[in-house]
């Protein structure tokens, strides 16, 4: 259930970037950061859903949103290494 809020929630942060509930190829390689050839090898994997419509591909924006939460490296933000103490100046 948590997983699905997160879900909801990466969904809401690409809806508030403009991008539409179905989205094409280009939109989808803005929104990953990754070239289009990057994007039709997620596709051939199985790693991100998408349909045809005639010769082109379209992306959910749901899927997309899911592909994101489910390849997060973290959840939080990483912890901050502590800084190490001050050094004493000499006189």
């Amino acid at each position: 259930m948590a997983e699905d809020k997160r879900v909801a929630e990466q969904e809401r942060v690409l809806a508030r970037r403009g991008y539409p509930e179905t989205m094409n190829a280009k939109q989808v390689t803005r929104a990953l950061g990754v070239s289009r050839r990057t994007l039709h090898d997620l596709v051939t994997d199985g790693d991100i859903e998408a349909f045809r419509i005639r010769q082109q591909l379209r992306f959910q924006r749901n899927d997309v949103a899911t592909y994101i939460r489910v390849n997060r490296v973290y959840d939080e933000k990483p912890a901050r290494r502590p800084r190490p103490p001050a050094r004493k100046q000499k006189s």
